[in-house]
């Protein structure tokens, strides 16, 4: 209730409102009881985790856009094919090319960091978090 106090203090100095239909709340360690509370002040629906985020793809794309445009046009919204393929440009600078990172296979890396962090209990808060919530003592690659 405290964080929706918040919310609604930031609302009201800011002007911005949360998207009622694209916002969720998420509940976890409360007791069935404050749940429908926290629902209807809120005006937010119910989700669960996992959840899948949608809009990750479009933003690494849009990325990449923005990227190849200012590269080939000096502009991040530029029009039209670039001057070298960008493939080309995402090669390593030992094979004579710019050595960008193509964000695809950098989300992918990073994904499998955290995976990897996970798997190894590494001492940090989101690890022990997903521990504790989701894994309870069991063997990550089981």
């Amino acid at each position: 209730m405290l964080l929706l106090k918040g919310l609604k203090l930031f609302s009201t100095s800011s002007g911005l409102l949360p998207n009622e239909q694209k916002t969720a709340i998420y509940c976890a360690g409360m007791s069935e009881f404050e749940v429908p509370r926290i629902l209807e002040a809120s005006n937010f629906t119910r989700s669960s985790l996992p959840f899948r985020y949608p809009g990750i793809p479009r933003l690494l794309k849009d990325i990449e856009v923005t990227c190849r445009s200012f590269l080939s046009k000096g502009t991040q919204e530029g029009v039209g094919p670039g001057l070298v393929a960008w493939d080309s440009v995402c090669r390593p600078k030992a094979a004579g090319a710019l050595g960008f990172r193509n964000v695809h296979h950098w989300n992918v890396a990073a994904l499998g960091r955290y995976v990897w962090d996970i798997a190894s209990k590494k001492d940090c808060l989101f690890v022990k978090w997903i521990h504790n919530m989701y894994l309870k003592e069991q063997d990550w690659w089981s």
